[in-house]
């Protein structure tokens, strides 16, 4: 597993617009004092089981507070995602945040946002690369070449 594989499973789970409603099946819908909450499961084209639970908590607006990520084939658990803390920012509610598990990896990963900020206009100079490789080269940097291993 990967940072990047991290990353994707915290904060982009699924493509809401590409997904086929007859691949989404609720599952619980339930009323206790506190809210409302519901299991919505996501299916994948093939496989026995959900490839994705999700526990939905309307307080005040439906959030998902609780994301599995499942092997179709087994049921396996792959991972496990708390989301928690939600600020509402332009109409749009965010976690601030977010706890990912991998059991079989024995990986774990926590996020805790104190700055959500959303369309911050970035500084072009970070996308020029040759700037940077030029700059590093005058302070003395070289480019090192990995040894390959036998």
């Amino acid at each position: 597993i990967s940072p990047v594989d991290l990353l994707h499973e915290i904060f982009q789970q699924e493509d809401w617009g590409a997904l086929p409603r007859e691949r989404v099946h609720l599952d619980t819908f339930h009323e206790e004092e506190d809210g409302l909450w519901a299991l919505l499961d996501i299916y994948a084209p093939q496989g026995n089981y959900p490839r994705r639970r999700l526990r939905l908590e309307a307080a005040p607006a439906w959030v998902v507070r609780e994301s599995k990520l499942l092997d179709p084939e087994s049921g396996t658990l792959i991972a496990e995602t708390r989301l928690n803390n939600y600020r509402l920012l332009e109409g749009v509610r965010f976690p601030a945040d977010v706890a990912t598990e991998f059991p079989l990896h024995e990986s774990r990963m926590e996020f805790a946002f104190s700055n959500i900020t959303l369309n911050r206009s970035l500084d072009a100079a970070l996308f020029d690369l040759e700037a940077q490789h030029q700059a590093l080269r005058q302070r003395g940097f070289e480019r090192v070449y990995p040894e390959p291993i036998e």
